[in-house]
């Protein structure tokens, strides 16, 4: 496996990665690089960068910064950058790259995420490694957003410190999530770059990880429209009852007698002839509506949400040992 960290100039932050990442891998099969978007070539090492490695015990008085080229970029297998600007750079001369190259601390989220979530799979550090960068892409949502290691060129000794301190602190939790199936040196695992004078390496101290912020979406449950899954009932509707036309009576004519003359004196009731009635054809009966056809029910798609034993609402833990 071949690892290469990317800045503009390849004189500060890059040769502090590569240096430093070379001296925790030594005695692996991996292979630790490094250049420039806008190198320098062949000029040595910061001095400033130089005080900082020499600190720590690391010699880097033969290093030379290069010009990064897209057979150099489609060579390695993981790119560590410390800018936004400087991945689009990569990717614009190498598009086949997009998907193995990282800012250093975005990748150090996502091996702390994959080590905390047993994602990391694999028995060897290039296999793990790779774990990672396959997972990459799915667990990009529960990622926080990558921050850039701020260029120290031409600024005080205290910038090149900090940066300095920002890198071996993202190595180290890069290498550190995948330490279960074999160990790092020890030297020069340090938190703290403290002074440019101190030269004796330091034992590894484990590591204090920020905890990761976890921002799930949460989907509420679909309310279905009963219209749209039930299946609509046949309507039922009562015969009508047919009632046998009659005769209207005759025009009766108007009776002016008093309340009284009624009831002493009752009117003879006059019976009409009873004439034939013609019978109306009774209606044909009425079939019941033909039932419509049920309405399809509805598929509703949800987005799929990776499957995850993620704790919102407190973010994520740092694990401790193995």
């Amino acid at each position: 496996m071949h690892i290469m960290f990317v800045c503009t100039g390849n004189v500060c932050r890059s040769p502090m990665g590569e240096l430093l990442m070379r001296r925790y891998l030594s005695g692996t099969s991996i292979t630790v690089s490094s250049a420039g978007t806008h190198a320098l070539v062949g000029h040595p090492i910061d001095p400033s960068s130089g005080r900082l490695m020499d600190s720590v015990g690391i010699d880097s008085g033969e290093f030379r910064s290069r010009q990064l080229t897209r057979e150099l970029a489609e060579n390695a297998d993981l790119i560590l950058c410390f800018e936004e600007e400087q991945r689009n750079n990569i990717v614009d001369m190498a598009p086949a790259v997009v998907r193995r190259t990282f800012l250093v601390t975005d990748f150090a989220n996502m091996c702390l995420y994959c080590a905390q979530h047993d994602l990391v799979k694999g028995l060897t550090v290039q296999e793990r490694l790779n774990s990672v960068i396959e997972a990459s892409s799915f667990i990009r949502p529960m990622i926080p957003a990558p921050r850039d290691v701020e260029d120290p060129f031409t600024k005080d000794f205290p910038v090149f410190r900090k940066a300095a301190n920002q890198t071996n602190k993202a190595i180290w939790i890069i290498l550190n999530s995948m330490r279960k199936h074999y160990r790092v040196n020890g030297a020069p695992a340090r938190t703290m770059i403290e002074h440019a004078k101190e030269t004796q390496p330091v034992a590894a101290e484990p590591a204090s990880a920020e905890p990761v912020e976890i921002s799930l979406p949460v989907f509420a449950p679909y309310q279905s429209n009963a219209a749209e899954t039930e299946v609509m009932k046949p309507v039922h509707v009562a015969p009508v009852k047919t009632v046998p036309a009659q005769m209207a009576p005759a025009q009766a004519q108007p009776v002016t007698r008093s309340v009284a003359q009624a009831v002493s004196q009752p009117s003879p009731v006059s019976v009409m002839p009873e004439q034939p009635v013609t019978a109306q054809p009774s209606p044909a009966p009425l079939s019941p509506p033909t039932p419509p056809k049920p309405a399809p029910p509805l598929t509703v798609v949800m987005p799929d949400v990776p499957n995850f034993n993620v704790n919102v609402t407190g973010g994520i833990t740092p694990t401790s040992g193995e």
